[in-house]
């Protein structure tokens, strides 16, 4: 009978146990009265929609149909130039400070100017 017994609670019992879900932790400085425990594995499922990029346009050139555009890399906005209609963008600036404007000649096009943040 006792070796019944053990058998049920290593089937029954034992798996359970085994089951736990690691949660992300709570921060000592957060109060989370009410809320359920979070499982980590929802870390990976939602990085497909936390980590995305976007692009904004920034100018046109006044005379060709070329652009300038900032996208987001890491925390910083860079600058990008984008040449033809449906054309890669390439990127033309890499400071560690953010680009926040540029503009386009506007007499001849053949030129840009841009402001960039400069750190201390």
């Amino acid at each position: 009978m006792k070796n019944i017994l053990l058998i049920l609670f290593f089937i029954f019992l034992l798996p359970g146990a085994r089951a736990q879900q690691e949660v992300i932790p709570v921060a000592d400085n957060l109060v989370t009265e009410g809320i359920p425990p979070i499982p980590a594995a929802y870390i990976s499922e939602v990085k497909n929609y936390t980590e995305s990029r976007s692009a904004s346009l920034v100018d046109w050139n006044p005379f060709v149909k070329e652009m300038l555009i900032s996208t987001r890399f890491a925390n910083i906005n860079q600058l990008h130039y984008v040449k033809f209609p449906g054309g890669d963008r390439k990127q033309i600036t890499f400071f560690d400070e953010p680009v926040n404007a540029a503009t386009f000649d506007p007499v001849k096009g053949d030129y840009f100017l841009f402001l960039r943040d400069m750190g201390e």
